[in-house]
């Protein structure tokens, strides 16, 4: 399922390739006579113990952060089981310390939604990508974000529903920067913000009430993570890109590497009438580097969201 996408050069590009796709995938309302159109907004204030991926107790430092999105669409009843979505999406998110982290994006999703039977309790699948163009504070972050995902589910009894994804992500930056002096001795390039992996997920919700209800899930990623710390001569060895990351301080430098992660999520989720919800959640990771250097951290999220 993988696919490739070429690094733009220079956000102008990014932002067009992203601009393409919601246009292509927001085109197709013109061809439905009865589309249900929506949206809605969500804004998130979060938490991170580790947002660098660091693994020594010196490098790792905790991040509290705030960020919106809102997103518009469409949605087409296809056949009696088959559904089609399309959405633009506007994002961004501000960082109280490591600024560089802040961005704004813009991009767009589609997904196929189909049922495997009649009724409530049927069986269900869907089919999704997604592409975000995103311009950080700190220019070497600049870049596309993509992914697709695959998934199947269904209701048990009135309150319990449980599925199992696999999902696709990436990200390639805009421009490439190479370390002159660790390309000449390692023979290491630059593309430390460039990564991809696979996912796949275990997930359950139960609604307590019509209201309230809870939802825990299982992930386990494979594929390329970008970690930053302070220089580490073994770290660099084991990585198969690096470059300077002051985001995190002066003296820091990304390495990006293959890497396993198990995560571990519980959501809350209340409504709040017939168009909010209050909610809020709890992640822990727990990852291996380069099959040698663990490292793990704890996000703590809090968001509302209105659908109009």
């Amino acid at each position: 399922m993988h696919f490739s996408l070429f690094a733009a050069r220079g956000a102008g590009r990014s932002l067009g390739s992203a601009l393409w796709v919601t246009a292509l995938a927001l085109g197709v309302a013109s061809l439905p006579t009865q589309a249900a159109w929506f949206a809605d907004g969500t804004l998130e204030s979060s938490y991170d113990s580790n947002p660098a991926l660091a693994e020594t107790a010196a490098d790792i430092e905790g991040e509290m952060s705030v960020g919106a999105r809102v997103s518009g669409g469409w949605y087409q009843q296809l056949t009696d089981r088959i559904g089609l979505s399309a959405t633009a999406d506007v994002a961004g998110e501000h960082h109280a310390q490591f600024t560089g982290l802040d961005y704004v994006g813009i991009g767009g999703a589609v997904s196929l939604r189909g049922k495997l039977g009649l009724g409530v309790d049927a069986p269900w699948w869907k089919l999704g990508g997604n592409l975000m163009a995103r311009d950080y504070d700190f220019d070497l972050r600049d870049g596309l974000h993509y992914g697709a995902s695959a998934s199947v589910g269904k209701r048990i009894g009135e309150r319990l529903s449980v599925d199992i994804k696999y999902a696709y992500d990436g990200r390639r930056s805009d421009e490439t920067v190479d370390v002159p002096i660790v390309v000449q001795l390692f023979g290491i390039g630059g593309g430390a913000f460039d990564f991809d992996g696979d996912t796949f997920s275990l997930g359950a919700t139960y609604d307590f009430t019509q209201r309230f209800a809870v939802s825990a899930r299982y992930a386990h990623r494979w594929g390329l993570v970008c970690s930053s710390t302070r220089i580490n001569l073994p770290v660099l060895l084991d990585s198969t890109a690096v470059n300077y990351d002051p985001v995190f301080g002066v003296d820091r430098v990304a390495y990006t590497g293959p890497a396993e992660t198990d995560f571990y999520t519980i959501n809350f989720s209340y409504a709040l009438g017939d168009h909010a919800s209050l909610n809020a959640g709890y992640e822990y990771r727990d990852a291996l580097f380069a099959e040698e250097y663990s490292y793990d951290g704890h996000v703590a999220r809090v968001s509302v969201r209105y659908s109009f």
